[in-house]
């Protein structure tokens, strides 16, 4: 006589087996879901200040002179350089803790 495929088990131990296959299952999906979330989350956060930061014309060799006033902001400086369109940052807001970030905020300007 061979056990069908589709009774119940009354096993104790099997039970535990079963239950302990079924969580393994849902943590590892729970875990690969978390790690691509957050994966992504990353990469999208460095492409965006990537793009940010980065020049309109990354092949000009035109030199470009602007004049910051004295006592500017990271944030005054950012919107002088997109007033110029010298910059793509349409974010100001990220100007400032990248500029903390690279220390600029203790230059006296």
């Amino acid at each position: 006589m061979a056990e069908e495929p589709h009774e119940k088990v009354t096993d104790p131990l099997a039970k535990r087996a079963e239950t302990s296959r079924k969580v393994r299952k849902i943590v590892l999906i729970t875990l690969g879901a978390m790690v691509l979330l957050i994966g992504g989350a990353v990469l999208y956060g460095y492409f965006y200040i990537q793009s940010a930061v980065s020049p309109v014309d990354a092949s000009s060799e035109e030199v470009v002179e602007v004049e910051i006033p004295i006592g500017s902001t990271a944030t005054g400086i950012g919107e002088i350089l997109e007033d110029e369109a010298y910059t793509k940052c349409n974010n100001l807001s990220i100007l400032r803790p990248i500029s903390e970030l690279h220390r600029f905020s203790s230059w006296q300007l």
